[in-house]
């Protein structure tokens, strides 16, 4: 019986991680498409994001706190944007702490 429930604890927290990965991945591609998007609809809105790729690596640089300046917000649209984009990476950076956390056993 208690294998049994380890067994469903554990598939509960792989769950956990996988919901938790498709977040971040959903995270990036929402952001990165709203940055290229404003970029496109309002120009000038950022300071070297001209492509998908751009703002893709413009999405990355930022949720991993790198910040290597080429790219950077200008307009008020685009720094709102990416002070959502700061709350949102740190809630999920936390959310999976705590999920590496529970699945190691603390």
């Amino acid at each position: 019986m208690v294998l049994e429930l380890r067994h469903v604890r554990r598939g509960a927290e792989m769950r956990a991680g996988g919901v938790l990965t498709i977040m971040v991945v959903a995270l990036v591609a929402a952001f990165s498409l709203a940055f290229y998007l404003v970029e496109l609809l309002a120009p000038r809105q950022f300071e070297g994001l001209s492509t998908r790729t751009d703002a893709l690596y413009f999405t990355l640089s930022t949720m991993a706190t790198v910040g290597y300046g080429d790219v950077h917000a200008e307009g008020q649209l685009a720094r709102a944007l990416v002070c959502g984009l700061i709350v949102f990476s740190v809630v999920v950076v936390t959310s999976l702490v705590r999920s590496a956390a529970a699945r190691s056993g603390r």
